[in-house]
């Protein structure tokens, strides 16, 4: 693992295995996170909500929340259709 020095104005310096490796080049972004007691520098990926899509994943056979919503809204609206049918034979 490199050892870099911290400069005067609190910069470091990545060094090029390691930006090439990340993907981190200029105008990159990366965060650091303080976590018990150890300091993390995570690159942030150019387009997070893409990078990060599927990272929950779902377990074989589980439907996902899309088709499962789809699904309830599809027996409102039945329900519903049976409402309206039984009130008009009330009439």
């Amino acid at each position: 693992m490199p050892c870099v020095t911290v400069s005067r104005e609190g910069r470091v310096l990545i060094p090029k295995a390691l930006r090439e490796k990340y993907g981190i080049s200029p105008g990159s972004k990366v965060r650091f996170i303080d976590l018990r007691g150890s300091l993390y520098l995570v690159p942030v990926p150019p387009d997070p909500i893409r990078a990060y899509r599927g990272a929950l994943g779902k377990r074989p056979g589980q439907r996902s929340m899309a088709q499962i919503l789809l699904d309830e809204r599809r027996r409102d609206g039945e329900d519903e259709e049976r409402g309206v049918e039984q009130a008009a034979r009330v009439r």
